[in-house]
């Protein structure tokens, strides 16, 4: 065959070869093409709405109503109440989107759950009448179970719906996989082409390179192609991707402004208050919940003016009583907070404010019960809790305004203090429930005493006070204190049984005891103390001697202050004696106050000032330790007695006091006895008990001084550890002038014996009384038969003379 035939031919078969590539190719291209383009519609198809995460939220939201529901049957309160509704409106919007856009397109391919869905919105729409807040009462129970179920429809929703999800993520998985198969076929095409074009390279060069040229031409070509189709590829790509995230961004401002508009409408509903935004038309424009329960507006008002229906209420017409005070402000223009007392006794307390956009902002609230409580609290102020009576800041006050009426008319007014005589006694027999009876029935008695414009007050405990208003003779004040007087003698009635007691009174007059409420308090207080000190049951006028021993009292008090610091204090010792042998067995100190212009004044006149002063603690501390320093100079065997006062066991540490002297005066503490009074022992403290424990837990002897004198001195010896019984001067005296009183010495003295304690007489003056003392076996006393008090120094000279006394007698024995 020629060369030319054959070379026409190779060029043929080339030709034919290239065609054949290029038909390969171009169904290459195509073939790609589409299924690039299969890819694109795939991805460009419309993304549906993510129905589980709805159901999802749509199970949630009901659970979420449910407990809302339980914590408002628990409560039954506003607060509750909004939140039940709070949580339906969330549901019911959930509901709706559920038949609608794309969303109901994606569920219509989920058999079976259209009608789910078409019942699920029915049903949640039924709700609503059942949680209407109109209701007076909500049917919980069979909410919660229609809840319950509707949970269960969403519960299967949602799982189908994952399901789908699910199935439709598998379809396009295997779409990927076909489209991976068809790439990798034509992959292999491509090879066995080019090695096709290879072998005809290697049997025609020259035309071989044409066509490699062409071959390149038309590759690079389809390089420029392939690269233009990926990056249009890439561009449509990101392009859905922002319109994915564009859509995103959107779904969650809305979003956001669904759940800001929520809080704002739960924390504009959750206000104590109410609150109303209007315009200048005194229309609102905004307001609350709290406002129509206010001012008993329909519970869909709020909602209609936020929603722009229907035109407002003016408050003209929602509140008349406060409107023409809201419209005055309204046209001045300012701020303004009042109150005002409505129709209907309410007391509407409010606060309105311009807001720099224009319209106000008001804030309404009911303090009714406020005022009544503060209204309370001002009378429980002024007035006693128990009696009702004004109490003393109120009857002070009273005196003074009626003082002033007094200088207008030149009249007189009377102030009487009143004490219940022996209150104490009532409490402690029939207890506080009844003194408390007793004080009201008291007050009642009082009160139908006096007239209308005098006034009857308590100021505490037993005391009462009398205000007489326009007298025109001190006759009409002293008839009034009698009639008091008088009417306090009568029985009371209290608690089912007759209460028998009396009551004293002191008077002061204005303008003769003064003209200023203190001073004629001050003074009637010392006329009741006259009244008492005169045997009580009666009453006294104020007088200027009163006075006098009141500033007397006081004088004596400075005195006693400096008597302290100037060592006018001595302490003497009276001896106390075994009466069988005679001996000196120790001695009672005793404090004596040699003032340096009165000379010597009695215990019993400065004690009971010191005590009442809160000077017995620092006197007593010096006592003992002056006491403990003499006797730590006496013989081993003899003891020595210091009284105490009960003002001494409740301030300060008596225990320790005690253990100070002993130890600075080197004491053995088996040498001291201290002596309590009963009156010590009437509260029957613990810390008390502990005192005297601690005391005999030293080595301390304990005495109980002036025994029998006091209400339960039986049961004392009973529950208090004492060593020692000292029989009150009283007995003794009364020992030797009859049978009585030495039977009740003699009684003492056995009941001394069988409880162990040593019995001691004091007082003892006459031989009498010793005979008897000895005849009933009591073994110590003292008393001027034996020896006054004597100075320290005396003491000394006492014992010497004894201890000679009886070492003379000792060698007329031997």
């Amino acid at each position: 065959m020629p060369l030319s035939n054959r070379a026409l031919n190779s060029s043929h078969l080339v030709q034919a070869c290239l065609g054949l590539l290029a038909t390969a190719l171009v169904v290459a291209s195509v073939a790609t093409y589409a299924m690039i383009r299969e890819r694109q519609q795939s991805l460009q198809a419309p993304v549906g709405y993510n129905l589980a995460y709805y159901a999802n939220q749509l199970t949630i939201e009901l659970a979420r109503l449910e407990n809302a529901l339980v914590r408002f049957e628990n409560e039954r309160d506003d607060a509750q109440r909004a939140e039940v509704q709070f949580r339906y409106d969330i549901l019911y919007n959930l509901a709706d989107m559920l038949d609608k856009g794309q969303l109901f397109a994606f569920v219509s391919d989920l058999p079976g759950h259209l009608d789910t869905m078409a019942r699920l919105k029915d049903d949640v729409r039924g709700l609503e009448p059942h949680l209407a807040f109109a209701a007076s009462d909500i049917e919980v129970g069979a909410l919660v179970e229609t809840l319950q179920r509707l949970q269960a429809e969403t519960v299967g929703l949602a799982a189908d719906a994952v399901n789908a999800k699910a199935a439709r993520a598998d379809a396009e998985r295997e779409t990927i996989t076909r489209l991976f198969d068809r790439f990798s076929t034509l992959a292999f095409w491509l090879i066995a082409c080019g090695l096709g074009f290879v072998g005809v390279l290697m049997l025609h060069n020259q035309l071989l390179r044409r066509a490699h040229r062409r071959l390149s031409t038309t590759t690079h070509d389809l390089r420029l192609a392939a690269s233009d189709l990926s990056a249009a590829s890439e561009a449509v790509a990101a392009a859905n991707g922002e319109l994915q995230e564009h859509n995103r961004r959107l779904i969650e401002k809305e979003d956001a402004l669904h759940a800001r508009n929520s809080l704002f409408n739960a924390a504009l509903n959750s206000m104590s208050q109410g609150l109303c935004i209007f315009g200048d038309d005194l229309r609102p424009l905004v307001c609350n919940t709290q406002f129509e329960r206010l001012f008993g507006l329909p519970p869909s008002t709020c909602a209609e003016v936020a929603a722009g229906g229907a035109e407002p209420p003016s408050l003209r017409d929602v509140m008349p009583e406060l409107a023409a005070e809201i419209e005055e402000n309204v046209v001045r223009r300012h701020s303004a907070e009042f109150e005002i007392e409505c129709e209907d006794r309410r007391i509407i307390a409010v606060a309105q404010r311009p807001m720099p956009e224009g319209g106000w902002v008001a804030t309404f609230a009911d303090v009714t019960e406020q005022r009544l409580a503060q209204a309370r609290i001002a009378h429980m102020a002024r007035h006693d809790g128990l009696t009702n009576l004004p109490n003393r800041y109120a009857f002070r006050e009273h005196i003074q305004e009626m003082l002033d009426v007094r200088r207008a008319d030149d009249s007189m007014l009377a102030v009487m203090c009143l004490d219940v005589d022996q209150f104490k006694e009532v409490n402690d027999t029939l207890g506080h429930p009844t003194g408390d009876a007793l004080l009201c029935a008291v007050a009642e008695r009082l009160a139908d005493c006096v007239r209308d414009t005098d006034m009857v007050a308590r100021f505490g405990g037993d005391e009462f006070a009398v205000l007489q208003t326009q007298i025109e003779r001190y006759d009409d004040a002293e008839r009034l204190a009698c009639r008091l007087v008088e009417v306090m003698r009568r029985p009371f009635m209290v608690s089912g049984e007759l209460v028998y007691t009396t009551g004293s009174v002191g008077v002061a007059i204005a303008p003769k005891h003064g003209d200023d409420p203190v001073k004629l308090l001050k003074n009637a207080d010392l006329a009741l103390y006259a009244a008492k000190a005169a045997g009580r049951r009666t009453y006294r006028l104020f007088e200027s001697t009163m006075d006098e021993q009141v500033a007397s009292r006081h004088v004596l008090e400075r005195d006693l202050r400096r008597a302290i610091s100037a060592g006018q204090f001595h302490v003497n010792y009276q001896p106390i004696v075994h009466l069988q042998t005679m001996r000196t067995t120790g001695f009672e100190a005793l404090l004596r106050w040699i003032h340096p212009v009165h000379g010597a004044v009695s215990p019993a006149k400065f004690i009971p000032v010191a005590e009442d002063a809160g000077l017995i603690t620092e006197i007593g501390r010096w006592v003992l330790a002056q006491a403990c320093a003499d006797a730590a100079r006496w013989p081993a065997h003899l003891k020595l007695s210091v009284n105490l006062s009960p003002v001494q066991f409740a301030h300060g540490d008596i225990v320790q006091d005690i253990r100070a002297a002993l130890s600075r005066a080197g004491l053995r503490p088996e040498r001291l006895i201290v002596e309590i009074t009963e009156s010590l022992l009437l509260t029957e403290s613990i810390a008390t008990l502990d005192t005297l424990h601690r005391l005999k837990s030293l080595g301390i002897e304990v005495a109980m001084d002036d025994f029998g004198t006091g209400y339960s001195s039986l049961s004392y010896l009973r529950k208090y550890p004492f060593d020692r019984i000292k029989i009150d001067r009283d007995f003794v005296n009364s020992a030797g002038q009859g049978d009585t009183g030495a039977a009740i010495v003699q009684t003492i003295v056995q009941l001394g014996a069988a409880l162990g304690m040593t019995t001691v007489a004091e007082g003892i003056e006459t031989r009498e009384s010793l005979e008897t003392l000895l005849a009933a076996g009591c073994p110590e006393g003292q008393g001027y038969l034996f020896s006054e008090a004597r100075p320290a120094s005396r003491v000394l000279e006492m014992i010497g003379a004894e201890q000679s006394a009886e070492q003379s007698a000792t060698r007329r024995v031997a």
